[in-house]
């Protein structure tokens, strides 16, 4: 492998952790309200409990790595913080919302909303951190890349192009 091929491999490895740490960081939050307080209260709870913790948090991993990339969570390199942090509240709103739903049905027992919306208030606070961090470490370590723009008849195309080379 060319330096250069060995420099990309380790600019891709490091950009996949730091979207790991993420993902970490989530499924932790989750892992903590789910032993901490849904599965104690469950009225039937499973005969190996490794085994069903495991389950959940494993289904709380899928549902939640799946949304984060349909909403585009871990597009570092072309969006804004806004944007980031955007998608990944609503990804993470929606996947809270959907284990809710698992949790009732898996209780048939009405269960509090309350550690689900303290988790979701967690989740959006490491959110926010995550992506100001992650944005910020990116284009510390990349510099940007060239662009061309090519046009032929959309108005004020000038006011558009003066305003991304301002930023």
């Amino acid at each position: 492998m060319s330096e250069s091929g060995e420099k990309k491999h380790a600019h891709r490895l490091t950009v996949r952790l730091v979207k790991f740490l993420d993902l970490v960081g989530m499924v932790a939050l989750f892992a903590w309200i789910w032993l901490g307080y849904y599965q104690p209260h469950l009225l039937h709870p499973f005969y190996n409990q490794l085994a069903g913790n495991t389950a959940v948090i494993f289904v709380y991993t899928l549902i939640y790595y799946q949304l984060s990339h349909v909403y585009g969570s871990y597009l570092l390199h072309t969006s804004r913080i806004s944007d980031l942090v955007y998608s990944q509240i609503l990804s993470s709103f929606i996947t809270n919302f959907l284990m809710f739903l698992i949790i009732l049905l898996m209780n048939r027992h009405w269960l509090s909303l309350w550690a689900m919306l303290g988790l979701q208030a967690l989740q959006s606070g490491l959110a926010i951190g995550w992506c100001l961090w992650a944005h910020n470490w990116y284009f510390r370590n990349n510099a940007p890349l060239s662009t061309v723009v090519i046009w032929d008849e959309r108005p004020n195309i000038d006011k558009l192009i003066n305003e991304y080379v301002e930023n």
